[in-house]
């Protein structure tokens, strides 16, 4: 160390040292050292107590180092034995169901969107168990696509209450209700006016079985996909025959 480096460090530590406190919170303890005076303090004795400072900083810094190093091996350690979320494929349903669900797919789409007629289908994770898919048909209309653990297949997608699409899943059926469209009375004078409108939402379905037995469900309305649905459970040897949403 030259001479000046060493004048610049003894001059540094005095003016960093000059008004330390003798007395105050957490001084108490005698782990303090009490410092002698600048003007009676042995010369030979502050390259030491130089290093000794020096030595002390070093050690502090590599201690909060370490400190940094393991809070972070600890927050990646927490992060990599933590459950990793699931893809949200959210449904209108949360509670549990009967039967089987889907699989997770990898072709479902955010929305419910209507293709093209002829287009391929881009389903849309609709309840645990049922995934939908709107396409046009060559006539003009709408098809409305599922699947379910029970298979796949389309229905007609302009049924309105009282009448009810029906969807076999696993051990049962999901039914499907829209509002009845109604007349406006009295009809308007406009010829241009809507003649017709949706009237109020159906709040059950009657279901027949194939044995001529019924089952009435209410149904629920999710904020996803604007028709209302409902579940009947059924043994083996039954199924739907019809329905009507009321």
């Amino acid at each position: 160390m030259n001479a000046t480096l060493e004048d610049r460090l003894r001059r540094h530590y005095d003016e960093r040292t000059r008004n330390l406190p003798q007395q105050g919170p957490g001084l108490e303890d005698g782990t303090l050292l009490t410092r002698a005076p600048v003007s009676v303090e042995p010369r030979p004795n502050r390259p030491l107590r130089i290093a000794v400072v020096l030595g002390t900083a070093a050690a502090a810094l590599v201690i909060g180092l370490v400190v940094v190093n393991r809070h972070d091996d600890t927050r990646t350690s927490t992060s990599s034995t933590a459950t990793p979320s699931s893809e949200d494929t959210t449904t209108s349903e949360p509670l549990s169901i009967p039967g089987s669900t889907l699989p997770p797919a990898v072709d479902l789409v955010q929305v419910p969107v209507t293709v093209m007629a002829g287009s391929p289908l881009s389903y849309w994770r609709w309840l645990p168990d049922l995934d939908i898919a709107e396409r046009q048909t060559a006539q003009g209309g709408t098809e409305l696509c599922w699947r379910t653990p029970a298979g796949t297949g389309c229905l007609d997608d302009s049924f309105a209450s009282p009448q009810v699409g029906i969807i076999p899943t696993d051990g049962g059926a999901i039914l499907l209700a829209r509002p009845a469209i109604i007349a406006i009375e009295p009809p308007p004078t406009d010829p241009s006016a809507p003649k017709f409108e949706l009237g109020p939402n159906p709040t059950t379905v009657t279901a027949t079985m194939s044995d001529g037995s019924t089952q009435t469900a209410q149904l629920t309305y999710g904020e996803e996909f604007g028709v209302g649905y409902t579940r009947i459970q059924l043994p083996e040897d039954l199924s739907v025959s019809s329905a009507v949403s009321e």
